[in-house]
Protein backbone atom coordinates (compact mmCIF):
# COMPACT_ATOMS: atom_id res chain seq x y z
CA UNK A 1 0.00 0.00 0.00
CA UNK A 2 1.69 3.63 -1.03
CA UNK A 3 2.38 5.89 2.30
CA UNK A 4 1.76 9.64 2.70
CA UNK A 5 4.71 11.53 2.74
CA UNK A 6 5.87 12.91 6.13
CA UNK A 7 7.93 15.97 7.03
CA UNK A 8 11.18 15.96 7.79
CA UNK A 9 10.41 15.84 11.20
CA UNK A 10 8.66 12.33 10.57
CA UNK A 11 5.16 14.08 10.91
CA UNK A 12 2.18 13.05 8.73
CA UNK A 13 1.08 15.90 5.88
CA UNK A 14 -2.20 14.18 5.52
CA UNK A 15 -2.82 12.81 8.86
CA UNK A 16 -5.86 10.59 10.18
CA UNK A 17 -7.49 13.29 11.38
CA UNK A 18 -11.19 14.02 8.94
CA UNK A 19 -11.91 16.41 6.70
CA UNK A 20 -12.34 17.18 3.03
CA UNK A 21 -10.87 16.44 -0.15
CA UNK A 22 -10.58 16.99 -3.91
CA UNK A 23 -8.62 14.36 -6.00
CA UNK A 24 -6.94 16.24 -9.40
CA UNK A 25 -6.98 13.37 -11.58
CA UNK A 26 -5.82 13.76 -15.48
CA UNK A 27 -6.99 11.64 -18.21
CA UNK A 28 -4.67 11.20 -20.78
CA UNK A 29 -7.49 10.16 -23.57
CA UNK A 30 -10.80 9.88 -24.93
CA UNK A 31 -12.53 6.77 -23.97
CA UNK A 32 -15.99 5.43 -22.72
CA UNK A 33 -15.80 3.88 -19.28
CA UNK A 34 -19.29 2.24 -17.43
CA UNK A 35 -19.78 3.53 -13.83
CA UNK A 36 -21.41 1.28 -12.02
CA UNK A 37 -24.78 1.83 -11.75
CA UNK A 38 -24.74 5.38 -12.71
CA UNK A 39 -24.03 4.25 -16.71
CA UNK A 40 -21.35 5.14 -19.35
CA UNK A 41 -19.49 8.20 -19.01
CA UNK A 42 -17.13 9.57 -21.93
CA UNK A 43 -13.92 10.72 -20.91
CA UNK A 44 -12.35 13.64 -22.34
CA UNK A 45 -8.46 14.63 -22.27
CA UNK A 46 -7.90 17.08 -19.56
CA UNK A 47 -8.33 17.03 -15.44
CA UNK A 48 -10.95 15.54 -13.32
CA UNK A 49 -11.59 16.74 -10.03
CA UNK A 50 -13.71 14.67 -7.53
CA UNK A 51 -14.95 15.93 -4.05
CA UNK A 52 -15.12 13.26 -0.94
CA UNK A 53 -14.45 13.54 2.34
CA UNK A 54 -13.43 11.28 5.21
CA UNK A 55 -14.74 11.44 8.59
CA UNK A 56 -14.42 8.02 9.45
CA UNK A 57 -11.65 5.71 11.51
CA UNK A 58 -8.52 6.49 9.57
CA UNK A 59 -9.59 9.82 8.27
CA UNK A 60 -7.79 11.57 5.01
CA UNK A 61 -4.99 9.43 5.46
CA UNK A 62 -7.00 6.55 5.11
CA UNK A 63 -9.14 7.71 2.15
CA UNK A 64 -6.48 9.35 0.18
CA UNK A 65 -4.36 5.96 0.62
CA UNK A 66 -7.49 4.00 -0.53
CA UNK A 67 -7.72 6.51 -3.93
CA UNK A 68 -4.19 6.18 -4.59
CA UNK A 69 -4.60 2.46 -5.81
CA UNK A 70 -6.59 1.10 -8.51
CA UNK A 71 -9.65 -0.62 -6.58
CA UNK A 72 -10.12 -4.71 -7.28
CA UNK A 73 -13.46 -4.59 -6.12
CA UNK A 74 -15.08 -1.04 -7.02
CA UNK A 75 -17.59 0.23 -4.04
CA UNK A 76 -17.66 4.11 -5.31
CA UNK A 77 -18.06 5.64 -8.02
CA UNK A 78 -14.87 7.43 -8.35
CA UNK A 79 -12.85 3.69 -7.82
CA UNK A 80 -14.66 3.01 -11.64
CA UNK A 81 -12.97 5.76 -12.47
CA UNK A 82 -9.31 5.21 -11.41
CA UNK A 83 -8.02 2.91 -13.71
CA UNK A 84 -8.51 5.06 -16.90
CA UNK A 85 -6.70 8.16 -14.79
CA UNK A 86 -3.48 8.97 -12.83
CA UNK A 87 -3.93 10.63 -9.73
CA UNK A 88 -1.85 14.03 -9.67
CA UNK A 89 -2.66 15.73 -6.32
CA UNK A 90 -5.20 16.40 -3.41
CA UNK A 91 -6.51 19.09 -2.28
CA UNK A 92 -7.26 18.68 1.90
CA UNK A 93 -8.38 20.40 4.61
CA UNK A 94 -8.16 18.79 8.33
CA UNK A 95 -11.73 19.20 10.13
CA UNK A 96 -14.55 17.22 11.69
CA UNK A 97 -17.15 19.01 9.68
CA UNK A 98 -18.17 17.55 6.24
CA UNK A 99 -17.42 20.14 3.85
CA UNK A 100 -17.88 18.04 0.66
CA UNK A 101 -21.24 19.88 -0.74
CA UNK A 102 -19.45 23.29 0.18
CA UNK A 103 -16.21 22.07 -1.89
CA UNK A 104 -18.55 20.99 -4.81
CA UNK A 105 -19.96 24.35 -5.35
CA UNK A 106 -16.58 26.42 -5.24
CA UNK A 107 -15.19 23.95 -7.82
CA UNK A 108 -18.32 24.42 -9.84
CA UNK A 109 -17.78 27.72 -9.45
CA UNK A 110 -14.17 27.95 -10.67
CA UNK A 111 -13.16 29.13 -14.16
CA UNK A 112 -13.69 26.58 -16.71
CA UNK A 113 -15.43 23.58 -14.53
CA UNK A 114 -17.88 21.43 -16.60
CA UNK A 115 -20.21 18.69 -14.99
CA UNK A 116 -19.25 15.45 -16.90
CA UNK A 117 -21.45 12.99 -14.73
CA UNK A 118 -25.00 14.07 -13.05
CA UNK A 119 -25.54 12.31 -10.02
CA UNK A 120 -21.53 11.25 -10.00
CA UNK A 121 -20.51 10.52 -6.06
CA UNK A 122 -23.42 12.18 -4.83
CA UNK A 123 -26.20 9.53 -4.66
CA UNK A 124 -26.24 10.59 -0.79
CA UNK A 125 -26.60 14.30 -1.14
CA UNK A 126 -28.23 16.96 -2.87
CA UNK A 127 -25.50 18.32 -5.69
CA UNK A 128 -25.44 17.92 -8.92
CA UNK A 129 -22.36 15.82 -8.92
CA UNK A 130 -19.10 15.65 -6.86
CA UNK A 131 -17.06 15.10 -10.17
CA UNK A 132 -15.85 17.86 -12.46
CA UNK A 133 -13.97 18.38 -15.54
CA UNK A 134 -11.17 20.98 -17.06
CA UNK A 135 -9.68 20.72 -19.92
CA UNK A 136 -6.58 22.61 -18.46
CA UNK A 137 -5.42 22.70 -14.82
CA UNK A 138 -7.88 23.54 -12.17
CA UNK A 139 -6.36 26.14 -9.63
CA UNK A 140 -5.63 25.72 -6.02
CA UNK A 141 -5.17 29.58 -5.41
CA UNK A 142 -8.45 30.23 -7.04
CA UNK A 143 -10.57 27.64 -4.96
CA UNK A 144 -8.62 28.05 -1.99
CA UNK A 145 -9.67 32.05 -2.33
CA UNK A 146 -12.98 31.19 -2.87
CA UNK A 147 -13.14 28.68 0.33
CA UNK A 148 -12.80 31.64 2.32
CA UNK A 149 -9.26 32.94 1.66
CA UNK A 150 -5.71 31.53 2.64
CA UNK A 151 -5.79 30.59 6.78
CA UNK A 152 -3.08 27.63 7.60
CA UNK A 153 -1.64 26.26 4.61
CA UNK A 154 0.18 22.78 4.43
CA UNK A 155 2.68 21.78 2.04
CA UNK A 156 4.09 18.69 1.45
CA UNK A 157 7.85 18.37 0.68
CA UNK A 158 8.80 17.90 -2.72
CA UNK A 159 11.52 16.31 -4.47
CA UNK A 160 12.83 17.28 -7.69
CA UNK A 161 11.29 20.69 -9.80
CA UNK A 162 7.46 21.35 -8.47
CA UNK A 163 4.82 19.73 -10.78
CA UNK A 164 2.21 22.90 -10.68
CA UNK A 165 1.32 24.83 -13.93
CA UNK A 166 1.16 28.83 -13.39
CA UNK A 167 -2.34 28.29 -12.71
CA UNK A 168 -1.33 26.24 -9.06
CA UNK A 169 2.14 27.72 -8.71
CA UNK A 170 4.25 26.42 -5.38
CA UNK A 171 4.98 30.59 -5.49
CA UNK A 172 1.45 31.61 -4.56
CA UNK A 173 1.21 28.90 -2.25
CA UNK A 174 4.83 29.68 -0.17
CA UNK A 175 2.51 33.08 0.83
CA UNK A 176 0.49 31.18 3.73
CA UNK A 177 -1.27 33.05 5.67
CA UNK A 178 -0.11 33.12 10.04
CA UNK A 179 -0.26 29.57 11.02
CA UNK A 180 -1.62 30.51 14.36
CA UNK A 181 -4.87 31.66 12.36
CA UNK A 182 -7.89 30.25 13.39
CA UNK A 183 -9.87 27.70 11.13
CA UNK A 184 -9.06 24.66 8.62
CA UNK A 185 -5.67 24.16 7.39
CA UNK A 186 -5.97 23.62 3.69
CA UNK A 187 -3.18 21.42 1.87
CA UNK A 188 -1.77 20.30 -1.34
CA UNK A 189 -0.02 17.46 -1.62
CA UNK A 190 1.14 16.60 -5.35
CA UNK A 191 1.71 12.68 -5.50
CA UNK A 192 4.32 12.49 -8.23
CA UNK A 193 6.46 13.76 -6.13
CA UNK A 194 5.36 13.35 -2.49
CA UNK A 195 4.46 9.91 -1.93
CA UNK A 196 7.20 7.92 -0.78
Amino acid sequence: MPTIATTAADRPIITAEGGTYALILFCSRAELVQIGKLGPLELRRGFYVYVGSALGPGGLRARVAHHQKVSQRPHWHIDYLRPHMRLDRVWYSHHRVRREHQWARLIHALRGASVPAAGFGCSDCKCTTHLFFFAGQPSFHEFRQGAGGPRRLVKAPQRGPPALGSAGCPRALEKAADPKAEGPRYGILTLSLAIT
